[in-house]
């Protein structure tokens, strides 16, 4: 795929694990939102807004990977 990929935002959502009503003993990323600017070589653009579960360490490979697979059903 030779489309070019911006990243225009990310967003993690959290889950907090609590120890009564006070004290937080740890987050747990539970899924990541990412939105972004896919230029194709024809010079349009799709604007797309996905959403993965778990944490997502390389945003623009995760678009990547799932317009391929969008495409490919």
């Amino acid at each position: 795929m030779s489309a070019r990929i911006y990243v225009t935002e990310i967003d993690y959502d959290v889950a907090e694990i609590c120890a009564g009503t006070t004290r937080v003993l740890r987050g747990v990323t539970t899924g990541t939102r990412i939105g972004a600017k896919v230029y194709t070589k024809s010079g349009g653009y799709l604007d797309v807004y996905i959403r993965v579960p778990g944490r997502v360490e390389d945003a623009e490979e995760a678009v990547r990977n799932l317009l391929r697979e969008a495409v490919a059903e």
